[in-house]
């Protein structure tokens, strides 16, 4: 089973999420918590797989949050809901910074529980959204999003393809299509335009 720890602002929402999730019996929970450094305690503690984060975060932007979680543990999947809409760009920024999901605002329980469920076995639900990068139009599949977090991260080859379950020859043809769609010559420049998109 998956080890999942669900983070919310208000406590009480925590475990109310933390208990219904719970009752499925599909996932190991590992804690409900209501602050970010209880958050980054426990995702450092336990082998952590997976992390259901409110965008309601309180006191911290939730990409910065997000990007501190990548940092410190390397190949969690996060999944991101929210009370409200959306916005493209919010969306593409999660993406940018390894969101393997983002939960519609008016999901249901049944409707959750299989959607905690897909991302537990790999399987996204929301689209990317289109993006421009100083003029370049052009759309990432998730893959090369996952890809492009790695390869910026500083991961090698071998460390990508031991991440995402794969050959290192398809993380190098990842890591071309990257360059290519992205107008990019070298890690460099990959890593500055990735840079500027963040600023």
């Amino acid at each position: 089973m998956k080890r999942l720890v669900v983070y919310h602002p208000q406590k009480m929402m925590a475990v109310c999420l933390t208990d219904l999730i719970e009752k499925s019996e599909r996932f190991t929970m590992l804690g409900a918590v209501s602050s970010t450094e209880e958050l980054y305690s426990v995702a450092e503690k336990g082998d952590v797989d997976m992390i259901l984060l409110s965008v309601s975060c309180t006191n911290t932007n939730t990409i910065k949050i997000v990007r501190e979680l990548r940092h410190r543990v390397v190949g969690v999947r996060i999944a991101i809901y929210s009370q409200g809409e959306i916005t493209n760009l919010f969306s593409f920024m999660s993406y940018t910074e390894g969101v393997t999901a983002i939960l519609p605002h008016d999901i249901n329980y049944m409707s959750m529980m299989m959607t905690l469920v897909n991302i537990a076995n790999g399987e996204y639900i929301t689209p990317i959204p289109h993006i421009k990068i100083k003029g370049r139009d052009k759309r990432l599949s998730r893959r090369e999003i996952e890809v492009l977090n790695l390869v910026v991260e500083g991961l090698s080859l071998i460390q990508i393809s031991s991440i995402l379950g794969v050959n290192d020859k398809t993380v190098s043809t990842y890591k071309a299509r990257l360059y290519k769609k992205l107008n990019v010559s070298n890690l460099v420049e990959l890593v500055a335009l990735y840079n500027s998109v963040l600023e």
